[in-house]
């Protein structure tokens, strides 16, 4: 498989080249896509906090042993969160920390592949006996006017509304821990 920012895309430079700089992605390592091997976090160059809730996610499969994760594909469209069909494992909350494993994009379209850093274990799901971490593959879609203008300044700040990126993850959790 071949990760998502190796694809080469085009798009506006001043905004993609802002997302980059923004958002770099995590170094590619198996941790990404498997579950039985821990992120090394030398790795990992970009957290984000989850600034809404709502976020859907899924954990990796397990069989015998953790197996890959499923990037649960998950579309923001201004305010309208949609997600492909099937029973979600999780919604993230507001102040959840998640590192940036992926990103791309495509014309006026943004794609960022988020896992979270440690295990996460949804208040709902406290008493399952199996916990991992949890993986989503967001499909952030600009304003026309926004890519139309390549306005990277609003580009990113309509991104920081739904995730605040940091350099380390100490930052963000003590960030996180505030909303």
């Amino acid at each position: 498989m071949i990760p998502l920012g190796q694809l080469g895309a085009k798009g506006p430079s001043n905004i993609w080249q802002e997302f980059e700089k923004t958002y770099p992605p995590a170094e590619d390592h198996r941790a990404l896509w498997n579950a039985y091997v821990s992120p090394d976090s030398s790795k990992l160059r970009t957290y984000v906090v989850i600034m809404k809730g709502g976020v859907p996610a899924e954990r990796a499969a397990f069989y015998i042993s953790w197996g890959d994760y499923d990037y649960r594909g998950t579309t923001i469209d201004g305010e309208k969160v949609s997600t492909r069909r099937g029973s979600v494992y999780t919604f993230l909350k507001a102040g959840d920390v998640m590192a940036v494993s992926d990103i791309n994009h495509i014309g006026r379209t943004i794609y960022m592949k988020l896992l979270s850093p440690e295990v996460y274990i949804p208040e709902n799901r406290a008493s399952d006996k199996r916990h991992s971490r949890v993986t989503t593959a967001i499909v952030f879609k600009l304003p026309k006017d926004i890519h139309k203008a390549d306005d990277a300044g609003k580009a990113m700040e309509l991104l920081g509304e739904w995730f605040r990126p940091f350099k380390s993850f100490d930052e963000a959790k003590s960030f996180g821990g505030t909303l």
